[in-house]
């Protein structure tokens, strides 16, 4: 049937995309993307969610172009199909944000996290995880414009929110907003709780990766590399051969 044949050429595109096999992965999504526009039609949901998977490919292989296309007609068709804030749309809002990122284009980002983030409030109010991650996600953005007094409260909301839905079990993705606080932190002076949000990061990401993760790997190099600016040199060195 149609319909399984579009499942399995979705997960073949997805298996050649993390492979870096993009051509392979194109073809595949492309075929996956017409089979559910024959069968559901141009503008269904399922046609909008073909038309993401493929952008992010694109994005994911540096063809900026072609997401910018995809990413756009998969974001206007959803506009018009819903006059109601929907998970799918603040996703493709999202994805434009992304590529405003990959193009270097900080303030357009911004722009689209922060209405991406107010379209995850109103579905879910302000206490869900999908509202932390826009709202660090609005952080970031505002850290790469260099607005680190403003990045930090929103990393801070991010982390309580985080904190507060997995109080004995916390997420990989806390570790994750808490190394953007101490970045934003250490950028602003504020080096005791850059300490801190650094060394919470680091425990979190030894017991919930181990220590031969990357992730793991490069937060030590942040940190050592925070302890040779405050002039701790041994805690550095020492740092640095873990």
């Amino acid at each position: 049937p149609a319909d399984i044949r579009a499942e399995l050429e979705t997960v073949i595109g997805q298996s050649y995309g993390s492979l870096g096999h993009y051509a392979e992965a194109e073809r595949h999504d492309s075929i996956a993307l017409a089979l559910v526009q024959q069968l559901d039609g141009p503008a269904s949901t399922a046609a909008v969610m073909g038309l993401s998977t493929l952008g992010q490919l694109y994005l994911q292989s540096g063809d900026l172009d072609h997401a910018d296309t995809v990413f756009h007609r998969a974001y206007d068709l959803q506009r018009a199909r819903t006059s109601r804030p929907d998970s799918l749309l603040a996703a493709l809002t999202e994805n434009l944000g992304s590529l405003a990122h990959y193009r270097g284009n900080n303030k357009e980002s911004e722009r689209y996290h922060r209405e991406a983030l107010t379209l995850r409030r109103k579905i879910f109010g302000n206490d869900n995880d999908m509202v932390a991650y826009g709202v660090n996600d609005v952080a970031v953005t505002l850290g790469e414009q260099g607005k680190f007094d403003e990045a930090e409260p929103l990393h801070r909301e991010a982390v309580q929110i985080l904190r507060h839905n997995h109080p004995t079990d916390p997420p990989p993705e806390l570790a994750g907003v808490l190394n953007g606080l101490a970045t934003a932190l250490d950028l602003e002076g504020k080096s005791l709780a850059a300490d801190s949000a650094y060394q919470e990061t680091l425990a979190l990401r030894r017991k919930l990766l181990g220590p031969e993760h990357p992730d793991y790997a490069f937060t030590l190099m942040n940190y050592a590399g925070f302890l040779f600016d405050q002039k701790r040199y041994n805690e550095a060195a020492a740092d640095s051969r873990e």
